[in-house]
């Protein structure tokens, strides 16, 4: 069952909420359409400047292209489910 709140930010927010409100909030995702959500935030300006940051080179750095930055970035994203790495 959706909440107003998760309905309106399903209709108004951004694709990185979207997509996180339907995989993260939602009990049954499976009403959403998964794939146009999916699809809206891999096209999305931030999410592709973070995935062209994965680049060979160092793990650990201040640098945006350090391993652990990029991917850290790309779970807050919703790219990444965090709970798989615990």
């Amino acid at each position: 069952m959706q909440s107003a709140l998760t309905e309106w930010l399903l209709e108004n927010a951004g694709p990185v909420i979207r997509y996180r409100t339907a995989t993260e909030l939602l009990n049954d995702p499976t009403r959403i359409h998964l794939d146009r959500l999916r699809k809206d935030l891999l096209e999305s300006p931030l999410v592709r400047r973070w995935l062209d940051r994965l680049v060979p080179g160092g793990i650990h750095s201040s640098q945006n292209t350090a391993f652990e930055n990029p991917m850290n970035k790309l779970v807050d994203l919703g790219l990444i489910d965090a709970r798989v790495i615990d």
